[in-house]
């Protein structure tokens, strides 16, 4: 149960966090690197994301995070690949908001004298509606969703497979290639809620200004 706390709430903060597509207009791409801090009932967690962007539709990244819960005294660390795609984008054939889907695998780790590893699955969704306030910055607001199976292992040997639904809401703030995004979030199983900030950098490919379209 423990070990069940600690990766939920690790999965919640990440999930949909690393699909940038929805910042990036759809003939632009680009590198992004983001940080990203969360709290949650006895939790707090730390992480960062390293990612790239293909025609503001495809997006692949790799993060890494860690947990440190002082009511269980237990530390986790986890690394998660990521990709994400782009089925709707706003603006195209006159599409009013942007619809992504993705998909990721997670390993996390216990600190030394705990002999247990998880291994998961994310598929998460999310919607998002570009409002422009000027020529460099927008608000985004989205809502989230998502379903995760997970799997502890101990010693070798694999418990029962777990699997608990995600969803919540943020509001990114894009201003030039710096963006902030707050984001609530929730699980259906142990009712789990986590306030999380991903604040992070946009590189473009293109020498345009983030947010001057749309």
């Amino acid at each position: 149960m423990k070990h069940t706390i600690i990766v939920l709430l690790l999965f919640v903060c990440a999930f949909n966090a690393y699909g940038q597509n929805y910042l990036l207009d759809s003939t632009r791409s680009g590198l992004h690197l983001a940080g990203q801090y969360g709290s949650s009932q006895g939790s707090t967690i730390g992480g960062g994301v390293l990612g790239y962007t293909f025609d503001g539709t495809y997006t692949l990244s790799l993060a890494a995070g860690k947990e440190n819960n002082r009511d269980l005294k237990m530390t986790a660390f986890s690394l998660k690949p990521h990709m994400s795609f782009m089925i709707l984008k706003q603006g195209v054939h006159k599409t009013p908001i942007s619809a992504a889907f993705g998909l990721s695998f997670q390993r996390s780790w216990f600190q030394a004298g705990q002999k247990a590893k998880v291994e998961s699955i994310v598929f998460d969704c999310g919607f998002f509606r570009k409002m422009r306030l000027s020529r460099t910055t927008s608000l985004i607001p989205g809502v989230l969703g998502g379903l995760v199976a997970w799997s502890s292992f101990t010693n070798q040997y694999m418990d029962k497979v777990n699997q608990t639904y995600l969803y919540g809401f943020q509001l990114s703030l894009l201003a030039g290639p710096f963006h902030l995004t707050p984001m609530l979030q929730y699980t259906t199983k142990e009712n789990l809620r986590t306030f999380n900030v991903v604040a992070g950098f946009i590189f473009p490919r293109k020498q345009e200004t983030v947010g001057s379209r749309l």
